[in-house]
This record gives structure tokens, C-alpha cells and sequence, in this order.
């Protein structure tokens, strides 16, 4: 793909204002959020040709048609508004994570060229200024299994990074390739889905030294994507793709999720700030400005009406437009009564605006209730955000813990075959297995079997013997922390002992990338002939082999290591007379 790219960054200083939102979206997930109220979002666009352009449909239109023939389409979840309003920041974000989105457009309008692709990101009292690495993808098809058309990556020469100043602040990215540039971003349709995504990636986050999985990247000195406030209208067609935090991130196992994927305690509670303008073929040239729940887009007539806007008339521009806002129930935390206001006019009165379209009749202010947790417990009475925060379900307003039927946790249930499945912990006890506790996983191994400490005689053999519990479970032997070659069976025999042989054994169980290292066992390795137990073979042993000929506990009451080992010389199992000539032999070195 040609580098003769067009950049354009938007950037607006935003105010803090508290509130709930989505969770952030590293695994396990962490609440770093903020509602910001931008006030402004100035575009200028700027191409890598030198050209300055000044779009005079107005930036929550999107681009206008100046880069081809054909008026774009522009293909948008949210109903935010690109030129200001109010959003919420994924502080949770972390670095090589992606914001993405599919769109389903005319079958007959194919191919599409990509005009626009726009994303806000923004930062929540950031104390220095920040710097951004990013990148932005376009797939035919959704952007798990489709065709990837192309990647553009921020290198601080032709497509700068996003800078953004210290405070709350906000930048609209936005990125297209220059009309002059003979490669273009095309969507063909190969899969015949219909189905067009993009998506964008932050690079790079200053000082994210810890694990994302656990702790979110700093709000000090980052930018973050953002989510609109209105409630998540496209839960299939927003798209995350996670850094892997296991079985229990969000998502499970990293890569790519719709939000209707993600667990509820992580799923955001809005769409992506985020919108791709593209040129069809077989353009209708009857186009205008349509008016959607406040924001303004150019589209065709049927198109707007399809879309429940308002249609303004055909050639009309959105700058030319004042789109009436929607409104909303607000409420209000000094008397929990509420009254139907636009979001800013709420916002300014210090309420708490519910969505645009809710009414007030249908709105419980401020619900207090009971709370069921993971595992299996309930807290209550608190708010639907207090128990988001703890990852639990609420269970509605004015709903007690003492009504509140809280399913129980599910966890590894072990047999003692080493089989495990996930059960609840009356299940597994009733099948007469062992219940490893609520949230474990029959990925992580548990032992049931582990091994015992062995003593065997010169020459002779032992075995130890392990069992692990989970899914897919292979094994590898250890002695003194090395790996054994070969040893990788839930058991292991060592023959032929020798004093060398003597140490300590543990086997490592895993699973699913998953590893458990089982207890040491130790090993002694007991000598023929050293029937004084001294770890020498001399004359010195004399008496005592006379001993455990005599008496086997006499022997035992005075030395402390193996009878049979040190004075079945002969080795047929018994200690007795029949042993003299092996043991003269022993001394005498043969």
C-alpha cells in the first residue's frame, strides 16, 4: 500500500464529569473510567501531499464527497457526537489491544472504497503530556475470520502519533488515504457476507510495566479509546480483541470477541466512539443531511428513514443543519425524582442522564438491591454500579438477599480416576469426587496422587507414583529439578540404583498451557555389605551383619538404614546364614 497518506487529528480539551460506564477491558478487569464532557472537536485536514482541506459539511457528517465521484456512506453504531458531547474513557485498554467494528452494507453496491475511518480517544487527568503509538485495519468480512486488507501504523513522519496535552482532553483520529494515492483500500466482498470492519490498535502505552490481566495502564501518561454514554445498541458488530488473561479474561483466552461475547461483569456499556466512510459504486446522487437522534450524517433519503432520522432535503449539508437533540430521563440524587431533559441540559443540572428515548415513567431512579457474587454469596442492598464494581448480578430494585436465589458457584470436580469435569460442589460430592472450591478450572491440575518418598537398595529399583486432575493432562519427571528424558507417564520407575541415583523427584502436571508442579519425594539409596549403616563397605560391618543374621529388630533398634539392603547380600529376599559367603565376598571387594 502507497504511503501517500492523510492524517487527521482532531483535539479538544474535555472536562471530567463522574459516572459509571463500561469495564475496563483488561482480564480480570479493573474499573478505570471516566465520563468526559468534550465541548468542542475542531477539525482540520491535512494531507501527507501538503494539501489543507476545510470540509464544510461539518465534522459530525463525516467526510464529504471530495475525495471521488460517489458521496460517501457513512457507517456508525454510536449515536455520539463527533463535534462534542459526552463519553466514556476504557482506561482498562491495554497496549496491542483492538477497538473494531463490522458494518453490513448493499450487496449491490460493491466494491466500497474506504474514505474515513474515525476513532476518539481520550484522557481522564492525565499529569503529563501524552504520546500514543496506534494503528489502524480495514478487513473485508468481520475482522476474526476475514480478509485483511491493509494496516497503517503511527511512525511520527508521515502519520504522527497522538500527542495530546496534560488534563482531560480528547483527539478524533482520523485517517484516509490521499484521493491522488493509485492504491487504494477497496472492499470486495469476496466472502459474499456483505460485511466491511476496521479497527484500532494502541501500540504503545508509556509506562504499562505491569500485567495488563491485572493491572490497568496508567491514567497518568495514556490515551484510551472511548465508548458513548447512550447504552450498547450493536452488541454483535463492536469488537475487542484482548491481550490473553486466560480462561477467565475478557475474552477468555485473548484474540478477538464481539461485545455480546464478553462476559457481562466486563462487556462495555456502549458502543465504540468510532465510524468508517465509505464511497459505494453505482452511486445515487440524491444525498443529503439526516438527522438521527441529534447527530447529522449525509445519506439518501430511504437510507435516513430506514435509519428512523429525518431526511433534510436533498444536497443539503450537515453545516447547514441543527439536528435537535434527543432527550432523556434524568434523575436526580437529592430527591430520586426525574423529568425528561436533553443529555447536556441534564448533565448541566448535575443529574444523571439514562439514554436517550427513556421515559421517566419507565425509569426506577437510583435502585438499590440485592447483589448475587461468583461465588455464590449475596450483598445487598446496594446499587446496580456497587455490584458491578464486585462483578456480581443485580437482582433488581427493592430485591433482599433473604428472596435473592443466587445460583451456586461452579468449580473443577475431581474422580479419582484423574477425569474432571465443572460442577457445582453438591454435584461433585454427590458423584463421590473431590471439589477443588468455586472459579476453578479443570484447565488449571490439581493432584489427587502425589508422589511418596521412595527407598530402594543398590542395584534394585523403585517406583513413584502421581495422579493429576484435568483436562488433557501430560506429565514430566523431574530429579533435582531437572527434566527426565522419557519420563512422561503419570508414574516413573528408576532401575539399576546407585548412590548417584539418590535426590529429589517431583513431576510437573499441564494442562492447557496450564502447569502444576506436584510435592517432592526423596529418594535413598541404601548399600549392600554396609550393615553398620555408615556408607562404607569395610570391617567395620562385621558385627553388625552378625546382628541382623541374630535378630532383625536388634539390628533395627541400633542402625537406621535398609535391613534388606544392606545385608541380603545374596538377594533372595531373606536375611540369614545363607548370606556369610556373599558378605565375606562383599569385603574382600568381589
Amino acid at each position: 500500500m502507497s504511503l501517500s497518506l492523510r492524517i487527521v487529528l482532531a483535539v479538544a480539551l474535555v472536562a471530567y464529569v463522574p459516572g459509571s460506564g463500561a469495564p475496563a477491558l483488561a482480564s480480570p478487569p479493573v474499573e478505570q473510567q471516566a465520563r468526559l464532557n468534550i465541548a468542542d472537536l475542531p477539525v482540520v485536514h491535512i494531507t501527507s501531499l501538503g494539501r489543507v482541506l476545510r470540509d464544510d459539511t461539518g465534522v459530525n457528517g463525516g467526510v464529504a464527497g471530495i475525495r471521488g465521484n460517489c458521496p460517501p456512506e457513512v457507517k456508525s453504531h454510536t449515536d455520539a457526537n463527533f463535534s462534542g458531547g459526552t463519553f466514556v474513557v476504557q482506561g482498562g485498554f491495554a497496549q496491542t489491544e483492538m477497538a473494531g467494528a463490522s458494518y453490513v452494507v448493499s450487496a449491490t453496491r460493491f466494491p466500497y472504497r474506504m474514505a474515513l475511518a474515525e476513532m476518539i480517544f481520550a484522557t481522564s487527568n492525565s499529569t503529563v503530556q501524552t504520546t500514543t503509538q496506534w494503528s489502524v485495519l480495514f478487513w473485508d468480512g468481520t475482522p476474526d475470520t476475514g480478509n485483511l486488507l491493509g494496516s497503517f501504523s503511527s511512525d511520527d513522519v508521515i502519520l504522527p502519533h497522538i500527542v495530546i496535552p496534560p488534563g482531560t482532553n480528547g483527539v478524533n483520529v482520523q485517517f484516509s488515504i490521499d484521493p491522488m494515492d493509485p492504491e487504494q483500500v477497496t472492499f470486495t466482498n469476496p466472502s459474499g457476507n456483505n460485511t466491511i470492519s476496521f479497527a484500532y490498535r494502541i501500540d504503545h502505552h508509556n509506562q504499562q510495566t505491569q500485567n495488563p490481566c491485572f493491572v490497568a495502564p496508567p491514567t497518568c501518561c495514556n490515551a484510551f479509546p472511548t465508548t458513548d454514554t447512550s447504552g450498547l445498541q450493536q452488541p454483535a458488530n463492536n469488537w475487542l480483541f484482548g491481550v490473553n488473561c486466560g480462561p477467565f479474561g475478557c475474552p477468555a483466552n485473548g484474540g478477538w470477541a464481539r461485545f455480546s461475547q464478553l462476559p457481562g461483569f466486563c462487556r462495555p456499556s456502549g458502543d465504540w466512539v468510532m465510524r468508517l466512510s465509505v464511497e459505494p459504486s453505482g452511486c445515487q446522487p440524491a444525498v443529503g443531511a439526516c438527522c438521527i437522534q441529534g447527530v447529522c450524517s449525509i445519506n439518501t433519503q430511504t437510507a435516513c428513514q430506514q435509519g428512523g432520522g429525518t431526511y433534510q432535503g436533498d444536497g443539503t449539508t450537515c453545516a447547514g443543519v441543527n439536528c435537535p437533540q434527543p432527550t432523556g430521563g434524568c434523575c436526580f440524587k437529592s430527591t430520586g425524582n426525574c423529568i425528561q431533559l436533553t443529555q447536556a441540559n441534564c448533565d448541566g443540572a448535575g443529574g444523571v442522564y439514562q439514554g436517550n428515548g427513556t421515559q421517566c415513567g419507565q425509569i426506577i431512579c437510583f435502585p438499590m438491591g440485592a447483589c448475587c457474587l461468583i461465588d455464590g454469596s449475596c450483598i445487598g442492598p446496594v446499587s446496580p454500579e456497587d455490584c458491578q464494581q464486585q462483578f456480581g448480578d443485580f437482582q433488581g430494585d427493592d430485591t433482599d438477599c433473604a428472596s435473592a436465589n443466587c445460583p451456586p458457584p461452579m468449580g473443577a470436580c475431581c474422580f479419582s480416576n484423574g477425569f474432571c469435569l465443572t460442577l457445582i460442589e453438591s454435584e461433585c460430592l454427590a458423584a463421590g469426587a473431590s471439589w477443588a472450591g468455586p472459579l476453578t478450572s479443570c484447565d488449571t491440575p490439581r493432584f489427587t496422587l502425589q508422589p511418596a518418598n521412595e527407598a530402594g537398595c543398590q542395584g534394585g529399583s523403585v517406583t513413584f507414583m502421581s495422579r493429576a486432575c484435568g483436562n488433557t493432562v501430560t506429565y514430566q519427571w523431574r530429579f533435582n529439578g531437572d527434566n527426565i528424558v522419557g519420563a512422561t507417564s503419570a508414574n516413573y520407575t528408576r532401575n539399576n540404583l546407585t548412590g548417584l541415583d539418590a535426590g529429589t523427584y517431583d513431576v510437573v502436571a499441564t494442562s492447557f498451557g496450564t502447569s502444576t508442579p506436584s510435592d517432592p519425594a526423596t529418594l535413598t539409596v541404601g548399600l549392600n555389605c554396609d550393615a553398620n549403616c555408615d556408607g562404607e563397605v569395610n570391617v567395620l560391618d562385621i558385627n553388625g551383619f552378625v546382628l541382623a543374621v541374630q535378630n532383625q529388630q536388634s539390628w533395627q533398634a541400633q542402625f537406621n538404614c535398609g535391613y534388606l539392603c544392606a545385608n541380603d547380600v545374596n538377594h533372595d529376599g531373606f536375611v540369614n546364614v545363607l548370606d556369610v559367603n556373599a558378605f565375606v565376598a562383599c569385603l574382600q571387594g568381589n
